[in-house]
């Protein structure tokens, strides 16, 4: 049941996140700065500040109780995930939406998937059960498809060198696969920030247990660096 549940989730968020731009789509009237930041205060703090007060039961009490390391780290890789998703867009710019997304989407779920694991000394959990050769399957998956993504960019690359037209777009390469690899990076931050935040979420099982909303306090403290780095 809870894998199902996973995977509705995935499905709804996959489903927003795809349309996310369309209420820019009309606003006629306002500049598009102005729309993009209020779209941001919405997303990045309103939103998930609303959704945790909901969901967790004593949240004051959570983040009164819980240590100031574990509230001020989450934010600060919020900022990270936040220089993230500035250079993924440039990716974007620079590959086009095929490379540019796939590119730093291989990186982040790479990092995010092993590096918690090797910070707090797990790592070898990987292989003691069939799950874990799983997720670990999933990651070598991941870098081969990296690597197939960078081979298709060369060939690009070589295709708009052969047609001098077409080379008056912003395809390039090099600024594209740098941007790539810092998005990809970064945005892994929105993971070690969720382990950072690990003492927030104990805090909340204890008030709720058994919830699997336990995690949303910490979010909200990510989206406050995202939203600081990205639109102020």
């Amino acid at each position: 049941m809870t894998v199902i549940l996973g995977v509705l989730f995935i499905m709804f968020g996959g489903l927003t996140s795809g349309a996310w731009y369309l209420p820019l789509k009309y606003v006629k009237k306002w500049s598009w700065e102005s729309g993009w930041l209020v779209q941001g205060i919405m997303a990045y703090i309103i939103g998930p500040w609303v959704m945790a007060i909901i969901t967790v039961p004593h949240l004051v009490q959570i983040y009164s109780q819980s240590p100031a390391m574990s509230i001020w780290l989450p934010v600060l890789f919020g900022v990270g995930w936040g220089v993230g998703g500035l250079t993924w867009g440039l990716s974007i710019r620079y590959l086009g939406i095929g490379l540019g997304n796939a590119l730093p989407l291989g990186i982040t779920s790479a990092l995010a998937t092993v590096m918690p694991k090797i910070a707090d000394g797990t790592f070898s959990a990987f292989f003691e059960s069939a799950k874990g050769i799983l997720n670990f399957s999933s990651v070598i998956v991941s870098l081969i498809g990296i690597s197939l993504c960078g081979l298709a960019g060369a060939y690009k690359d070589k295709d708009l060198n052969r047609n001098k037209e077409e080379k008056k777009q912003e395809f390039d390469l090099k600024k594209g696969l740098l941007f790539a690899l810092i998005g990809g990076v970064m945005s892994a931050c929105f993971a070690f920030g969720e382990k950072a935040g690990q003492p927030i979420k104990d805090m909340a099982s204890h008030f709720n247990p058994g919830s699997i909303w336990n995690t949303n306090p910490i979010f909200s403290m990510i989206l406050i660096g995202g939203f600081l780095l990205i639109y102020i």
